[in-house]
């Protein structure tokens, strides 16, 4: 029930960052055990850089001196080498709110699309 209450809070990209926070804290209030919850909307390449840049403004002013680096991907090679580019594509689904941030930077902006696990069942997800 907490899912399709998150889903349906988050929907319409309406949402703001401070009411995401407090949907959190309100499902970790009931004492449900879980490790946190995202928002990953949709997200055009048009609409890119104003969603990075909306994410920049937040950083600023609650978190200064965090290095954002926009939307990103991670890939660990078998070498210990870590990748964070993103290319530029049609779309993306950026982990655009995470909570507890505090415990998931790393997460912040990651487009789950473009890692290879998670693509098919995005894909799933947005046909069905």
């Amino acid at each position: 029930m907490a899912v399709l209450w998150l889903q349906q809070s988050s929907r319409r990209r309406k949402q703001t960052r401070e009411e995401f926070r407090n949907t959190y804290e309100y499902l970790v209030s009931t004492g449900l055990d879980f490790g946190g919850i995202a928002y990953l909307p949709n997200v055009t390449h048009a609409e890119r850089a104003s969603v990075e840049n909306e994410t920049l403004t937040f950083i600023n002013e609650d978190y200064p001196g965090f290095p954002y680096q926009g939307f990103n991907k991670f890939q660990v090679r078998s070498d210990g080498t870590v990748i964070t580019d993103l290319e530029a594509l049609p779309f993306y689904f950026p982990v655009h709110y995470q909570e507890p941030l505090e415990d998931n930077w790393n997460y912040l902006d990651f487009d789950a699309y473009s890692t290879g696990y998670l693509k098919d069942p995005i894909d799933l997800a947005t046909s069905t």
